[in-house]
């Protein structure tokens, strides 16, 4: 064993005895299984194609709509893509101002934005009828950006875009459609959102010296970011389909389905 992974072991034991007054008796225990975490063996999963496909269907159709609405997919030079929509033109407010532009980053979901789309566009992001100043403005009226990430979207992908290129991605984007369409040169601020995985890649832009100061409004929907510092969250995402028997608590159809669509698309 290494010698300093041992010396670390003792010394939370000696935390534990002085802060909890745990004692710990040499030796193993049979009723206990260590959990490992990330050095547990990884269960492959198998789909057949029909579910690629299936996804595909539908990540095609919602591409279609997003089209028909006006979005249109773009490319960063570091692989990041996205599709953006510009605000109206005749639906601007006064003096040429437009809302914050609005930055969404999805979760493992299939599809990508498929399960989204009515979400942001129906709810999150609609606005108010009429023409008066107080009414929330809605997504024909802003920026809207919504950044892909296929590996996390049951797409048949291998490479991910890491947290570098990711924020180079983000800020070129922004280069492109909002600076450089903004009638005297301001940096407006932005709205980042991000559900599940997605709060992950909101953390890295506000830790970006490129784009924190440029964020006025993050919104952190499920966020993982926070999450994972709970405990109950990994052990329930890693262990409980291993843990729960047929009369646990939690193991429902409804469980056991979303289990089999998450869990094991990142094991």
């Amino acid at each position: 064993a290494d010698q300093s992974k041992v010396k670390a072991l003792e010394g939370f034991y000696e935390v534990l005895e002085k802060e909890a007054g745990l004692t710990f008796e040499p030796g193993t225990h049979p009723s206990y299984r260590p959990r490992s975490f990330t050095l547990e063996d990884v269960r492959s999963l198998y789909r057949p194609h029909g579910v690629y496909a299936a996804v595909a269907l539908a990540k095609g159709g919602t591409n279609l709509t997003l089209r028909l609405l006006g979005f249109r997919r773009h490319a960063c030079g570091r692989g990041l893509a996205y599709w953006h929509r510009p605000p109206d033109r005749g639906r601007r407010l006064g003096q040429g101002m437009t809302p914050p532009p609005f930055l969404f980053f999805h979760g493992i979901a299939p599809g990508g934005h498929a399960p989204y789309a009515p979400m942001l566009l129906l709810g999150l992001l609609r606005g108010d009828d009429g023409e008066d100043e107080g009414r929330r403005r809605g997504w024909r009226e802003r920026h809207v950006f919504l950044f892909e990430n296929s590996p996390i979207s049951y797409a048949l992908e291998t490479t991910a875009v890491c947290e570098g290129d990711t924020v180079h991605g983000v800020a070129e984007a922004v280069a492109r459609h909002v600076d450089g369409a903004s009638d005297d040169g301001a940096r407006c601020a932005l709205t980042v959102c991000g559900h599940s995985f997605g709060s992950c890649v909101v953390t890295w832009l506000l830790r970006s010296p490129v784009l924190r100061d440029r964020i006025g409004t993050a919104l952190l929907l499920d966020p993982v970011s926070i999450c994972l510092s709970d405990p109950d969250v990994v052990v329930n995402f890693l262990y409980h389909s291993r843990d729960c028997g047929p009369g646990g608590g939690g193991d429902t159809r409804l469980g056991r389905l979303t289990r089999f669509a998450n869990e094991t698309k990142i094991r």
